[in-house]
């Protein structure tokens, strides 16, 4: 069931737990739901600058050996040119602001963005999980 999806171990230190673009392990493990296996999740902030309002686009994620088939979480905000910042992922159809994660790889995050036809700045906190684990 889901509820068993997340298994707790004792959290790190407090100030192991800022985020922050150094990849660290949160103190929870991701259980497979077909396979049964627990790996560690681990987090890191990712900034993606001058995201074009028009389409998807790659910007580097910087782990190694992720796994981009088992668990991927993404959140933050977004900052506008004008400086207002929004939260992420967001869906405003009517007001044409639109940002979320289209896709992930081995090496790339794909940020698909609908923002009025101007740039944006995402800040991110990313959850993942590895091969290595």
């Amino acid at each position: 069931s889901l509820s068993n999806a997340f298994a707790m171990a004792s959290l790190p230190p407090k100030s192991q737990r800022t985020y922050n673009t150094t990849e660290q392990w949160t103190g929870e493990y991701w259980e497979n739901p077909t396979t049964k296996k627990q790996s560690k999740i681990y987090c890191k902030q990712l900034t993606c600058n001058n995201v074009p309002g028009n389409g998807s686009t790659s910007y580097p994620h910087g782990v190694l050996d992720i796994d981009a088939q088992n668990y991927f979480d993404a959140r933050g905000f977004v900052r506008a040119k004008d400086g207002t910042i929004y939260g992420f992922p967001r869906a405003d159809v009517i007001g044409n602001t639109s940002v979320c994660i289209d896709r992930l790889t081995n090496t790339e995050i794909f940020i698909l963005s609908r923002w009025e036809n101007t740039v944006i700045d995402v800040i991110l906190t990313i959850y993942y999980t590895k091969t290595t684990d």
